[in-house]
Order: structure tokens, then C-alpha cells, then sequence
């Protein structure tokens, strides 16, 4: 390899420079402490003690079901905070992780009130409020238990106008797997993730489809929900300022040979 001379060797110093002090992309992961479902053919009926969730709109019969997981993400922001500088990160990607043992279209699971397995598309949406209660409940109790837990009946009262859609995806079943959904970086679930306290998301079909989803909740034996963070540093002002005065020196290097 040639080594640049005069002012292309110094813009070459001051770009490996800058690059040097910038540490590398740090990948973390956050704890589900909170999961459950909610169905609209049993309104009152808490669900947050199954051991699965679903995204599911069947066509027949007519139900809702709508998933919500809440996340801790304190110590992945620790760690961010501990590699790059509190202040000194940036969210760079986000990824849901669902496993599932009920992955084959038209598979249906061992309890009726999970609709069969089927394609669509579905919707992951960040919630402002954390404020919900996973409940003990499951859907082999007829009585809904009495301890604050989120219903079907009582879901609108968590949402709220800036609860925000990080995208719709398509769910194709490809059997037990572990799917990673890419989250949309919205700017309200990226302030709640620097906070570094709880993260809440929903999940719902997208109108007009008919998907059937079944996951993991994080009361199952293996692989349950994982909220995973990707962070980099903010580039330090020295650094950036390194680079320009480089791109000045070769632009002023040019202008000279012409």
C-alpha cells in the first residue's frame, strides 16, 4: 500500500485518529418483566398468567386478541452508559425477539381460546403509560381475578395520543423459531428507552388482516420475549472538527495542483 504524503498523509492521520476514538456499536438486551393478552370474547377475563400470547383477528369466529410486554431496560442503558459516557449514546436499532412452539399454518395451539395459526400482517406499537398490570389470570379460569390486572374492557384507558406505531410487519409461520422484528426508532419509544426505566409495547393485527400469532410469554420454560438495544457514541465535537479541518486541507491541496 502507498503512504500518502504531505497533506494527504496528514488528512489520513486525523481520519485514523478520530476513528480510533470511536468505540464500537454496543449490543444489549433488556428484560420482559411484565407480559400478557387480552381478549375481546372474554372482556373481563385477565390472561396474564398463560404461558403464551397472541396476535390474532380470525375472520371466524370474530375475536380480538392484542398482546402488551413491558420491558427493563435500566440495565442496558448501564451498560451504554458504561462504554460510551452517560449523554455520549445513541439508540441506533431496536429488535423484538418472540419464540413460539406453535409456528405451522393452521396449527392450532392446545387451548381454544387461541385462535389456529395463520399469515398477516400485525403491528408493534409503543405505549406512553406502564402503568398496567400483568394479573395472574389464565384462560382456564372462568372468574377473572380481582387484582388490577389488564382486560380487554380496560385496555383503552392505557392508551393514549402519543403512543406511537414502530411498524407493521408480516408474520409468515415458519415453525418453533425465533423471530427478531425490527422496531421503527420513533422518537417517543427512543426518549423512553433513554430514560432507562420501563418500556412498554403493544401488539396488534393491522386492519383488515386476519393473522394469527402465537409466542412465548415470559412465564415459559425457554425463550421468552427480548427487547434487543444497539447503541453508538455521538461523535465528539474534537473528532468532527478533526475531519473537517482533513477535508479542508485536501480540498485546499487540490486547489493548489489545479
Amino acid at each position: 500500500m502507498r503512504i500518502p504524503t504531505g497533506l494527504s498523509f496528514s488528512l489520513a492521520v486525523m481520519v485514523m485518529t478520530a476513528a480510533a476514538a470511536h468505540a464500537a456499536p454496543l449490543t444489549a438486551t433488556a428484560t420482559d418483566v411484565a407480559d400478557t393478552f387480552v381478549d375481546s370474547a372474554s372482556p373481563t377475563l385477565n390472561l396474564g398468567g398463560a404461558g403464551a400470547m397472541q396476535v390474532a383477528t380470525p375472520t371466524s369466529p370474530t375475536e380480538d386478541l392484542e398482546s402488551t410486554l413491558r420491558f427493563d431496560v435500566s440495565a442496558a442503558v448501564s451498560q451504554f452508559n458504561t462504554q460510551f459516557g452517560a449523554g455520549q449514546w445513541t439508540l441506533t436499532s431496536a429488535a423484538l425477539n418472540l419464540g413460539t412452539n406453535f409456528g405451522t399454518q393452521g396449527q392450532q395451539p392446545n387451548n381454544p381460546i387461541f385462535a389456529s395459526i395463520n399469515a398477516g400482517n400485525f403491528i408493534i406499537g409503543w405505549m406512553a403509560s406502564d402503568a398496567w398490570i400483568e394479573g395472574t389470570g389464565t384462560p382456564a379460569v372462568t372468574t377473572p381475578p380481582t387484582d388490577g390486572s389488564l382486560t380487554y374492557s380496560n385496555l383503552p384507558t392505557y392508551l393514549s395520543a402519543s403512543d406511537q406505531s414502530l411498524g407493521t410487519f408480516t408474520y409468515i409461520p415458519k415453525g418453533n423459531v425465533v423471530s427478531s422484528w425490527s422496531l421503527g426508532l420513533g422518537s417517543n419509544f427512543v426518549s423512553d428507552v433513554d430514560a432507562g426505566g420501563s418500556v412498554s409495547l403493544r401488539l396488534y393485527a393491522a386492519p383488515g388482516s386476519d393473522v394469527s400469532y402465537l409466542f412465548n410469554a415470559r412465564s415459559f420454560a425457554s425463550n421468552p420475549p427480548m427487547l434487543v438495544l444497539t447503541a453508538d457514541a455521538v461523535p465528539e465535537p474534537a473528532s468532527l472538527g478533526m475531519l473537517a479541518c482533513g477535508g479542508l486541507l485536501l480540498l485546499s491541496r487540490r486547489r493548489v495542483q489545479r
